[in-house]
């Protein structure tokens, strides 16, 4: 299993989720807010490049000082170019070849008139990338055969095993035979499940929720495909940033974690993102990558020390490993804060952030805005998620409402404060949405093996 501080193929930075899951990508920092989470609560990322030519993730390649470009100058990031050897001819050409094979953003950006400047800075950039060596080749194998092998999986469960409530099993046959007919399933079958599903919803035979759906899994398996060809390839074990479901579910080595007593985790001590962060000043970001560093080193303990939980799947009730955890959350926390005071941010900003990472692998965010209460979740972890288990969904929906009103009173948030209904979440609220998932070497060995590789 891979730890919290392994490297991440960074996933949901993908343009392809961001069509089909738009609510999640409405916060035009998402890509600047994927690199925090990493910076403050996991280990080195790959960009893949093609990624970087849409929304903020371009003006993160092109600004001079941005928090991306500090990440990769410092080697926490690295792109992943298809490149065989990295080439900033052919990693600034790359949106033109994008736009030629069809991607629409990509065809946006080519015709625009500041494309010309647009391009030098990239070119400018990628001269650096080379000279920092931050770049990584993609795979040597050929990643539209293991997307196939991944898709397959699909093909043996039902439409209710692939959370697909919407259709019959029947219908989901055809449209999977559709999906392996399509004259380019060949050679980019991501591409054409998307033309299938887009067709059958202009029809009006799919959903839009059952549409979003399939390309969930279609994103999931493009994603782990990379992650696991990069493991056999890199040696070393690479994680996932993905969507999650159940469709690969049987593929992943993932610890019971359901079992988990949800009331217990909110009141270990949890870590925030400073709310005053000052994504402008990226060289403030610097020591928490860099070996070393006091803070570097109480981040490792803090993942270090969830992993043994994780792994040993041990008891939150375990009233000595609680004491160790919270003792590791408020050293972490403490770190933090004297880290950022001293640059100049206030004390309040650290400690009441946007994002909260409690000890327990499932957590919560709640943060308040115009009198109204958003719940998001978060997984610090690897963690299976509550999916297909409604006993267990239903009474991790009590648990957490009891231990939101808890919260809420605790921080003086009471109903007779301006917030005049009572505040209660279904389990589409609390159920993880995205996650870090990494692979043991048998089932990395199983998907490469006979997998056909480019001929260098």
């Amino acid at each position: 299993m891979t730890g919290l501080i392994n490297t991440t193929y960074a996933g949901l930075l993908d343009d392809v989720i961001h069509r089909y899951v738009p609510d999640a990508y409405h916060d035009q920092k998402f890509f600047e807010r994927s690199l925090i989470k990493h910076i403050f609560f996991g280990g080195p990322m790959l960009v893949n490049d093609g990624y970087l030519f849409a929304g903020n993730g371009l003006q993160q390649a092109i600004s001079e000082g941005s928090l991306l470009r500090e990440m990769v100058a410092t080697g926490f990031v690295k792109i992943l170019t298809k490149a065989h050897d990295f080439n900033p001819d052919a990693f600034a050409s790359l949106p033109e070849k994008l736009a030629h094979d069809g991607v629409n953003t990509s065809k946006n950006l080519i015709s625009s008139t500041e494309w010309p400047e647009k391009k030098e800075l990239l070119n400018r950039w990628a001269q650096r990338i080379e000279q920092q060596n931050s770049y990584q080749c993609f795979p040597r194998y050929q990643m539209h055969e293991g997307f196939k092998r991944l898709f397959n999986r699909v093909r043996s469960k039902s439409a209710i095993d692939l959370g697909l409530y919407d259709l019959t099993d029947s219908y989901l046959d055809d449209l999977l035979g559709a999906i392996l007919e399509h004259e380019v399933y060949e050679t980019a079958p991501r591409s054409a499940i998307e033309e299938v599903l887009l067709s059958e919803f202009n029809s009006g035979t799919i959903g839009k929720n059952s549409m979003d759906e399939m390309m969930s899994i279609a994103c999931q398996a493009y994603h782990y495909n990379f992650a696991l060809c990069l493991s056999a390839d890199m040696k070393t074990p690479i994680a996932a940033d993905t969507m999650i479901g159940a469709a690969f579910e049987d593929l992943l080595e993932l610890p019971d974690a359901v079992e988990a007593d949800i009331a217990g985790m909110a009141d270990l001590p949890a870590i925030s993102v400073p709310q005053g962060i000052p994504l402008d000043k990226p060289e403030y970001f610097r020591g928490l990558v860099e070996p070393g560093n006091s803070i570097f080193d109480a981040k490792c303990k803090f993942l270090t020390d969830i992993e043994i939980l994780v792994s040993q799947d041990v008891s939150l009730n375990d009233t000595e490993l609680r004491k160790e955890l919270a003792n590791t959350v408020i050293e972490y926390r403490s770190k933090l804060a004297e880290h950022f005071v001293s640059r100049g941010i206030t004390a309040m900003d650290v400690m009441d952030g946007w994002a909260k990472t409690s000890i327990g692998m499932v957590s919560f965010v709640i943060s308040a805005s115009s009198n109204l209460l958003a719940v998001a979740t978060a997984l610090p972890s690897i963690v299976k998620p509550l999916l297909g288990k409604k006993n267990r969904l239903n009474l991790a929906v009590k648990k957490v409402n009891q231990s939101v009103s808890k919260y809420l009173v605790g921080v003086g948030m009471h109903p007779d404060t301006g917030i005049k209904k009572q505040m209660t979440f279904n389990y589409h609220e609390i159920v993880p949405r995205f996650t870090s998932i990494g692979f043991n070497d048998k089932a990395v060995q199983k998907h490469v093996h006979n997998l056909p590789k480019f001929k260098l």
